[in-house]
């Protein structure tokens, strides 16, 4: 699984090499380990993503799960 933009603004993407992951659930969670965004099925599509436009400037992990399989990467958001 991979998402982009990053840094970003608004929204994030998510995209995954695997044609038999088709959805995910997202937690974005700050870097003081507050959860702020909770999403579930997620579809992996370019028409749907996660708004963290309300997020402030800073450093945040996203959580991502399908399955029994848990991914964590980083975001950066910088408006």
């Amino acid at each position: 699984l991979y998402m982009y933009p990053n840094p970003t603004m608004d929204k994030i993407y998510f995209k995954s090499r695997l044609k038999e992951i088709d959805k995910i659930n997202v937690e974005i969670v700050s870097a003081l380990g507050q959860l702020v965004i909770k999403q579930e099925n997620v579809y992996l599509s370019e028409t749907n993503s996660v708004d963290v436009s309300r997020l402030e400037n800073g450093i945040y992990f996203a959580k991502l799960t399908y399955g029994k399989k848990t991914i964590v990467n980083k975001i950066i958001v910088s408006k």
